[in-house]
This record gives C-alpha cells, sequence and structure tokens, in this order.
C-alpha cells in the first residue's frame, strides 16, 4: 500500500453529507476532524486531485499516446463520482477546495 494512503472500510448506513475534492498538494481531508466536530453524525466523501495526477502519470509512463495520461485523469475523477453517487443519494454537495485559505465546510 502507498505511503500515507487513507482507506476506509465503509459499513452501515452512508453519513458523507458532501464530496469534497481537493486540488492543494501535499494537503488532504481531515476526515477524523469532520467526524470529531459533528460527534459522528457527518462525514465527507474526499479525494485529493494532486494524488489522482500521479497515479495517471505513473499508470501511463511508458505510453506513446500523448492523451493517455489525460484519459487516465478523467478515469480515476469519473470513477470517483460515480463512487460518490452510489455510495449515497447522489443528493451531496460538491466542493473544489483550490487554496488552503478556502473556510472549513464544518
Amino acid at each position: 500500500m502507498e505511503e500515507g494512503k487513507v482507506v476506509k472500510q465503509l459499513e452501515g448506513t452512508h453519513v458523507e453529507f458532501a464530496l469534497v475534492i481537493m486540488d492543494i498538494e501535499d494537503c488532504t481531508v481531515n476526515q477524523a476532524a469532520v467526524r470529531e466536530a459533528t460527534n459522528g453524525k457527518l462525514d465527507v466523501f474526499a479525494t485529493d486531485l494532486p494524488r489522482l495526477r500521479k497515479i495517471a502519470k505513473q499508470l501511463t509512463i511508458e505510453s506513446t499516446d500523448p492523451t493517455a495520461e489525460r484519459t487516465a485523469y478523467i478515469s480515476e475523477l469519473t470513477y470517483t463520482l460515480g463512487v460518490s453517487g452510489v455510495l449515497t443519494k447522489g443528493d451531496q454537495s460538491v466542493y473544489l477546495v483550490e487554496s488552503a485559505k478556502q473556510p472549513a465546510l464544518v
């Protein structure tokens, strides 16, 4: 497993109130803080775009197709959004965080 990667085994009712898409290098959503701030009543579904870009680059490093890396990245993002929609009612708010100066959601 990649160092620093967070893998959650989701069980029971899903309480993700939002999908948070982070686009800040070396920054991720502190999901434990969200659960603590809401007394365990809410969670977020989060993804990190810099990490998806890194994975896409690694997956396509030997490709001669100039669109392969972008296609892999878009595929990863589409899959992530699809999983979020399937595991929830599909009615989550979506937040794109591009700056560490943006206010907290909770």
